[in-house]
């Protein structure tokens, strides 16, 4: 069973409609698994083709025996074009072992230098569930849940 919640994206880079350019910026973090790569590259694809101003950071998390995560070559193709908008990092992981996703989501965030950081979850229940208690952990209350995969 999947549950959607719809987000309207536009309101999420509102801050893009100011004109100081400094605060036109935005970092938007994709947090994925393999079964929410689906809509995290749909976002990557329409934000790098629009959207200058967006810095986008895509933590992706395969299981360890994944030869060829979903979309990988395509990732590696628009990091390659979009070098100063698009950092990719494909963690490969044990299932339900996702303890090294707070690492990267860490050094993200100190490494930041755009004003507003914004960060979406995609994946399935347990994958969503963990992610958002790391969020909340680390205090950001600008996240939401794309999709909750069951």
């Amino acid at each position: 069973m999947s549950q959607i919640c719809i987000i309207n994206l536009d309101d999420m880079f509102e801050a893009n409609n100011n004109s100081n350019p400094r605060k036109n910026k935005i970092h938007l973090v994709l947090i994925c698994d393999e079964t929410g790569i689906f809509d995290g590259f749909k976002i990557i694809k329409d934000h790098l083709g629009c959207r200058g101003e967006t810095f986008l950071s895509l933590i992706y998390s395969v299981p360890e025996n994944y030869l060829n995560p979903l979309f990988e070559r395509e990732i590696r193709i628009l990091e390659k074009r979009f070098s100063h908008n698009l950092y990719t990092y494909i963690l490969k992981v044990e299932p339900g072992k996702y303890d090294s996703i707070q690492e990267f989501i860490e050094v993200i965030i100190n490494s930041n230098t755009v004003p507003i950081m914004k960060f979406l979850v995609f994946g399935n229940e347990e994958f969503v569930v963990y992610v958002s208690g790391v969020l909340g952990y680390l205090d950001i209350d600008t996240f939401s849940i794309k999709s909750k995969i069951n």
